[in-house]
């Protein structure tokens, strides 16, 4: 699903979780409750905040939860700092139309310093080149250089279906192609 998603929207992103971690002073302390898992996300969750000629390298990954009637963003940043990557974990609740900082109530730590200067995070995109905005840091939709296509095809099949529906259609075959010896 995240590959289809990552092809038609032009990114895609996979993020290692730790649930159940214990963080102490936020660094990650081994514990034998802790599960890894992996998270997908589409390009629309996905706010590059560091590009580079390897492609992105910090990143930022927003969500939006509802939550017992309460509209919740959880914003996840995956920054470097001294070669290293730290997880910053916020919680906002959108109330009267502005988004206010709240408590986490999901356990999630606010602060994770990995220790690694690998990231917990793969960015998915097409091997198309971005021709709109090579800087982002995010790719492009396959359909994007095929609009004209997809538009002959829709028309060519709206118009398919518009003669069988309507029927009675008289057909000149020439006899050549039909004669039998």
């Amino acid at each position: 699903a995240l590959a289809e998603k990552a092809f038609a929207l032009g990114t895609g992103c996979a993020i290692l979780r730790i649930d159940d971690a214990f963080c102490e002073n936020g660094r990650l302390i081994r514990s034998p409750s802790a599960r890894l898992r992996v998270d997908f996300v589409d390009a629309f969750h996905i706010v590059p905040i560091s590009v580079g000629c390897d492609g992105m390298t910090e990143a930022a990954f927003v969500s939006e939860v509802n939550e017992r009637g309460r509209e919740l963003v959880y914003i996840e940043l995956h920054r470097k700092e001294h070669g290293e990557y730290v997880i910053t974990n916020e919680w906002l609740e959108r109330i009267d139309g502005a988004l206010v900082k709240t408590e986490n109530a999901h356990g999630v730590p606010s602060v994770i310093r990995t220790g690694s200067p690998v990231p917990l995070f793969s960015v998915l995109t097409p091997a198309t080149v971005n021709c709109i905005d090579e800087r982002c840091g995010l790719g492009i939709s396959v359909y994007a250089q095929a609009i004209d296509c997809l538009k002959g095809v829709d028309l060519a099949f709206n118009n398919f279906c518009r003669d069988i529906k309507l029927g009675g259609k008289k057909v000149f075959i020439n006899q050549t192609l039909v004669n039998r010896d």
